[in-house]
């Protein structure tokens, strides 16, 4: 057997052995590299001799030929320097309408919308940037190489002509001179040309981040002063004076705002528009075919009543995973064309859940529709005073009616089913009446002019329940495709799909109802902007150190540790599912012998996941002795 100390000091010596190779290696490369570039006499150097005249001449055409061919014009630099003027037009209207915005007093889902939109604009200007101080680092470089070499040609030509060196010899120290002064001419008109385009983009640059640091400060004091009275109570008449003056020269600004944003992303390809619209055309080409076939022919089982009845909307089915997509963090749809697109869902949303919901119940529903519309249309006035104040009211006093119209015994056993004693029956009531408490200290913060506060109350709530209804509404989609998935073949001819597959989709509908909850917290904290403290404040608690003596583990340590042996064991279950289903029948493998290779496969799932766990733990393995004495057995 192979001690531990002799393996490891012979792997040491591999990986020197490696290593010496390697560099070996990559300094022939160099030299190589080096050799390849044709070089003439270094600056300062004395002339080139007569004998040596021609073979620099060659050399130095060498030279000027990888010259021209790296430094020929670029297309993505023209095309940065074409597409300038119409970028800093851009920039200067979202500039107007970001001074407008940060003018009057908007909510923090306001805020974050124009310091997400200016952020993309730093990056996207700090790319061509980069890219111009890449070209002029270049040329500069070339252009003092060219500088030397200049000047020992010069030097040369003097030597020859006071030496008196043949006539073909003065004309090849010449021809090389014009040559060089040429090529400097062509570079130096490049290297003007990049560091005007860098001028201009420095200035673009730095006026994004002036205004991302206007939007930061306008953010911070938003979320510090939540709880400060910000205007004044809806009565108060110099309220009124103020927003009768204020409101008729905010109103333009705002729909011209709006105008510009859906021009942006109707025009602009980087938008995403046509992207999205041949992602609605595939879907809705594949949900139309998905309808016919279920047409023809329904199948038995449990969730092929649940696909047709979804995929019998193919073009709102469509629509809304489309929408989604297009509303989603990483979409780069302009955000107040990102407001349209979210009413535009409330179409399909509305038309696939209301099939699923009772008659009785379908008022509510359109009326959390049009609750949300009259949101959209106080989010996108930007704060504008009275305005904000009287619509947050309003809709709280109309969103509190929709509850208390929900709250009849006949609709509440709708909702909470006919038992009275299950969890179901017992929460929803006490949800509803908190609601109402809710929206209640909605209205009360709007109306004496608490209107931070008040943002994040009834918003909230709305966007919060429309939100959920459209998740519902996404889960059914999916929920009927992945029906469809489990009765088409190849799946369909697995055992574990034929006799299990209830048990499959309401495992794949309770995974998409989790992650459904997490997208609507995530879009919840970003809808009344509080998402950047919350990341703070959940990167904090992850932060937080365990120490005992020398030991010290973080939470986010811990997490990854449970995390991953968790993974570990579902793993584990979904390989000896598969084992069980699909491998012992068809390889006729007895029950006791099949009964033991599962508990192998789960005992060696199970030890890997928990040494890979203690690895994301910082724990170095090769210092416990049970694995030393694993790696010498093997």
């Amino acid at each position: 057997m192979i001690a531990a100390d002799d393996v490891s000091k012979w792997l040491r010596g591999i990986c020197i052995a490696a290593a010496l190779s390697i560099g070996v290696t990559i300094a022939s490369a160099l030299a190589q590299t080096a050799a390849s570039i044709p070089s003439t006499a270094p600056a300062g150097s004395g002339p080139i001799p007569a004998a040596e005249v021609i073979a620099k001449s060659s050399e130095l055409t060498t030279l000027l030929a990888v010259l021209t061919h790296k430094f020929a014009p670029s297309d993505v630099i023209q095309d940065l320097k074409s597409s300038l003027p119409n970028l800093s037009g851009q920039i200067d209207l979202d500039f107007t309408d970001t001074s407008a915005t940060l003018g009057d007093q908007p909510p923090l889902e306001t805020l974050r919308a124009q310091h997400a939109l200016w952020q993309r604009w730093h990056q996207q200007i700090s790319a061509g940037l980069t890219l111009l101080t890449q070209r002029a680092a270049g040329l500069r470089e070339a252009l003092d190489r060219l500088a030397n070499l200049r000047d020992t040609w010069a030097l040369t030509r003097d030597t020859a002509q006071s030496q008196g060196a043949p006539a073909s010899i003065r004309q090849r120290i010449e021809a090389s001179l014009t040559a060089i002064e040429a090529m400097q001419s062509q570079l130096k008109l490049q290297e003007e040309e990049v560091l005007g385009l860098q001028g201009e983009l420095a200035r673009e640059v730095a006026r994004c981040d002036e205004t991302l640091a206007q939007v930061s400060k306008a953010q911070e004091s938003a979320v510090e002063g939540i709880f400060a009275r910000e205007n004044p109570s809806i009565w108060s008449t110099d309220l009124w004076d103020h927003a009768l003056t204020a409101l008729p020269r905010s109103m333009p600004v705002i729909s011209r705002g709006f105008w510009l944003n859906l021009l942006k992303y109707l025009q602009d390809p980087s938008r995403g528009m046509p992207l999205h619209a041949a992602l609605f055309a595939v879907l809705a080409a594949l949900a139309y075919v998905i309808r016919r076939k279920y047409r023809r022919s329904m199948p038995g089982g449990t969730g092929e009543a649940s696909a047709a009845n979804v995929f019998e909307r193919p073009f709102s089915a469509a629509l809304m995973i489309t929408l989604i997509v297009a509303t989603g963090e990483l979409s780069q749809t302009p955000e107040r064309a990102k407001d349209v697109l979210l009413a535009l869902m409330l179409v399909p949303t509305y038309r696939l859940t209301h099939p699923a919901i009772d008659p009785r119940l379908s008022r509510a529903v359109l009326a959390a529709v049009i609750l949300y519309l009259c949101e959209l249309v106080r989010q996108s006035l930007g704060g504008a005073l009275l305005v904000e104040q009287a619509m947050l009211m309003l809709e709280s006093l109309a969103a509190i009616a929709v509850l208390g119209w929900l709250f009849d015994d006949e609709r509440l056993r709708i909702v909470t089913g006919p038992s009275p004693e299950n969890f179901r029956a017992r929460s929803v009531p006490r949800l509803i009446k908190a609601l109402v408490l809710f929206l209640l200290a909605g209205f009360l913060t709007a109306s004496f002019g608490y209107t931070r506060l008040a943002r994040l109350i009834t918003p909230g709530a709305l966007y919060g329940g429309i939100l959920a209804l459209s998740l519902y509404a996404f889960v059914r989609v999916i929920s009927g495709a992945v029906a469809v998935a489990l009765r088409s073949w190849p799946l369909r001819k697995l055992n574990m799909v034929g006799n299990h597959f209830d048990r499959m989709e309401a495992l794949v509908s309770r995974v998409l109802t989790w992650l459904s909850a997490a997208m609507w917290a995530n879009r919840l904290l970003a809808y009344i902007g509080l998402s950047d403290p919350a990341i703070s404040l959940a990167k904090a608690i992850l932060d937080f150190k365990l120490a005992r003596g020398s030991i010290s583990v973080s939470i986010e340590d811990i997490l990854a540790f449970v995390l991953t042996a968790w993974a570990a064991f579902l793993l584990s279950a979904f390989i000896r599912f598969a084992l069980q289903e699909e491998v012992y029948p068809r390889r006729g493998i007895a029950h006791g012998l099949s009964y033991a290779y599962s508990r192998l496969v789960h005992y060696i799932i199970l030890t890997l996941g928990f040494l890979a766990g203690l690895g994301v733990l910082g724990m170095d393995l090769t210092k416990y002795t049970g694995f030393a004495q694993m790696t010498d057995a093997v």
